[in-house]
């Protein structure tokens, strides 16, 4: 009997970790997978600009088409909304935890701050909860960046760093510096226009190196342009005509032998883009190409591992092995939200033609999970499933509804 007891304890454990752990789940899966899309709704509205609503994975439609702008909804749970010009913060049920009341605003950061504009002019930092985590007193800022650190603008004070507590700072960092300014440069009327033409004498050209804090030189001026350093510690830099990177000693540790590079990027595996002979492809720290150069278009990797590629033309998806996932197939270049899908152009084939159709969403297999369409003589958008079936809004019938 006292076992039987047992069991039934450990049983309602086992349902009570089960419900919890559903739920915990629920939680994380609204914070990530729900994207945007924007649909036009004037019977409602009474205007034909389209409105954005949020949407889960198979296109429901979660919370309606209401906002003029939104964004995804970060780590918090919240997400950047813009309604009557002004911008504040939802959460995943549509309701606003931080009021629309920002001239100009980001998203939330990893450090739990988001940047916001109180007026023209007047930015700071915001927490969750809507309270200035940094007083808006700055003519201009940016937001923090991977080390933490953000750049600012005061009328007093003039451009510097701060920290997360809003104190001034000195990040230990070498810049891209020159030794002169690059706009010695003559004038030539061509047809009323000007044109701006490169100096004559090399003398004149300015070259490019890196200043430490203390704006000292580090690496003198010897190259014609270069980049900030990165990860790895390396800098692109270019010299007569190629990119490459060097160390801190101003040393090649990738010679010069790219058309075009970037720097290279955690969010890339640790890659660097790079360009040759007009084609694209990533490369690593030792030089060597990872995805080799065959692509004429590339745009980075998104959280699902895929990066939007163009080849002949057409845009598709590849893997971090440069395999097409998703051949291209699209007119345009496009990004997978956090619930999976992407808005794009779906391709129609006519005889032996291939025509646009209307806007589609895709998941990451490149199948067609929901389309855009346009009824009642332009005045709304419906979401219908490739089968015809109406998604949004439920229960909709064009006879019956078109008429309001």
């Amino acid at each position: 009997m006292k076992r039987c007891k047992m069991y039934q304890i450990l049983i309602k454990k086992f349902v009570l970790l089960i419900v919890v752990l559903i739920n915990t789940n629920l939680i994380y899966a609204d914070d990530k997978d729900l994207g945007t899309v924007c649909l036009i709704d004037q019977i409602k509205n009474g205007t034909k600009e389209c409105k954005y609503a949020y949407i889960d994975s198979n296109a429901n439609v979660i919370i309606p088409p209401q906002f003029d702008r939104a964004n995804e909804f970060t780590a918090n749970g919240l997400a950047l909304v813009k309604q009557n010009r002004k911008w504040g913060f939802i959460n995943t049920k549509g309701k606003w935890v931080i009021k629309p009341q920002f001239h100009l605003a980001n998203s939330f950061n990893d450090y739990g701050t988001a940047l916001v504009s109180a007026s023209t002019h007047q930015w700071g930092f915001i927490n969750s909860e809507g309270k200035w985590a940094i007083e808006p007193r700055f003519y201009g800022a940016w937001d923090f960046d991977t080390d933490g650190f953000a750049y600012v603008i005061e009328l007093k004070k003039g451009r510097f760093y701060i920290n997360h507590k809003g104190q001034q700072v000195i990040p230990s960092r070498w810049y891209a510096a020159r030794n002169k300014p690059c706009t010695i440069r003559k004038n030539i009327s061509i047809f009323g226009d000007t044109v701006y033409v490169e100096p004559d004498k090399p003398e004149d050209k300015c070259k490019w190196g890196f200043k430490n804090a203390d704006n000292k030189w580090v690496i003198g001026a010897k190259f014609e342009t270069t980049r900030d350093f990165g990860i790895y510690d390396v800098a692109g830099a270019k010299q007569n005509g190629k990119w490459g990177f060097v160390n801190k000693k101003g040393q090649w540790v990738i010679p010069p032998k790219f058309d075009g590079i970037l720097e290279f990027r955690k969010e890339d595996y640790g890659w660097a883009w790079a360009e040759l002979n007009g084609k694209q492809g990533f490369i690593n720290i030792k030089g060597e190409w990872v995805i080799p150069p065959k692509f004429d278009d590339f745009h980075d990797f998104d959280d699902n591992g895929l990066a939007s590629a163009k080849q002949d033309g057409r845009w598709g998806f590849i893997d971090r092995k440069g395999n097409w996932v998703i051949p291209p197939k699209f007119l345009r270049s496009g990004y997978f939200q956090r619930n999976g899908l992407m808005l794009n152009v779906i391709m129609k084939k006519w005889l032996f033609f291939t025509i646009r159709g209307r806007s589609g969403l895709f998941n990451t297999k490149g199948e067609l999970v929901a389309q855009v369409k346009t009824v009642c003589d332009g005045r709304l958008d419906i979401l219908i499933k490739p089968n015809g079936k109406v998604i949004y809004p439920i229960g909709f019938e064009e006879k019956v509804n078109c008429k309001r």
